[in-house]
């Protein structure tokens, strides 16, 4: 297995998946005039591809979804309601055609590309979000990115893992400080607390903190796992030197050697073996 990031991070999200010579790309969140030069710079093989994964329905994760799809007649496979928020997301102009629909569903897994992949359940606050436990013969690779908080299934999964790839968005005083605490998004329904857009990614259905991910990883990071690739920083309220920090901190403590690599924000990786 290959695996190469094109970008991480709210300006898009986009991985290659590689194995025997098949491919797929989890989740499409950049235009396709960047999509089209980054693939010719560091080679990647759209031909290899036989079709597109999405976790979830927000823009920086589908944006160019249905024009990719369109254009190199790739199927897509997400669940019904990622759809049904792509549908309804106006700003998205190019819908995924009918006919290049597939849909999946929690804890049922499927095979693509030569590649076993189950999709499970990882809370945040999209129509719907899917992490991805994808094995082959010999290895495998979680992803879960966009997490509001680590549900027993999603820590039992990175107890499997081989490869992990796991959000670290942001740091908490960072996130305290920052402008966010002072953009308001709405109220609270319950109590008519005025709502920030900090409250919003503190939430349990918002963004995982380093030291929540670097937390969880002290707790359920096992021998099993040779690297962890920390995704979706925020350009606003982290840094790659803080994010590995709290996450190394963790690793030392329970004295793992896993490789650790920061996904920068934007900024495209090597191509790994896994």
């Amino acid at each position: 297995m290959r695996l190469h990031v094109v970008s991480s991070g709210s300006c898009g999200n986009c991985f290659y998946v590689e194995n025997d010579g098949q491919a797929l790309f989890i989740d499409m969140g950049i235009g396709p005039r960047i999509l089209k030069k980054h693939c010719m710079n560091y080679g990647v093989p759209v031909h290899l591809i036989r079709a597109v994964l999405l976790t979830h329905d927000h823009a920086d994760h589908c944006r160019n979804v249905g024009y990719f799809s369109k254009k190199h007649f790739i199927p897509i496979y997400a669940l019904p309601d990622v759809f049904k928020g792509i549908d309804e997301n106006h700003s998205l102009h190019h819908k995924p055609e009918l006919t290049m629909r597939h849909f999946i569903a929690y804890n049922e897994p499927f095979e693509l590309a030569g590649m076993r992949i189950t999709p499970f359940f990882v809370p945040h606050d999209s129509r719907a979000n899917t992490g991805y436990f994808i094995e082959t013969q010999d290895t495998n690779l979680c992803l879960m990115t966009d997490v509001g908080t680590f549900t027993p299934e999603m820590k039992a999964y990175i107890e499997r893992a081989e490869n992990l790839i796991v959000e670290a968005n942001y740091d908490p005083e960072m996130l305290q400080n920052g402008r966010y605490a002072g953009i308001y998004i709405g109220k609270d329904e319950k109590s008519g607390r005025v709502l920030t857009l900090k409250d919003r990614v503190a939430s349990g259905t918002g963004h995982s903190s380093n030291f929540e991910t670097a937390d969880t990883l002290r707790e359920h990071l096992t021998p099993l796992t040779k690297r962890v690739f920390l995704c979706h920083l925020s350009r606003e309220n982290n840094t790659p030197e803080l994010a590995r920090a709290a996450v190394q901190a963790a690793l030392n403590d329970i004295q793992h050697k896993a490789t650790l690599v920061v996904l920068e924000h934007g900024v495209p990786t090597n191509f790994y073996d896994l």
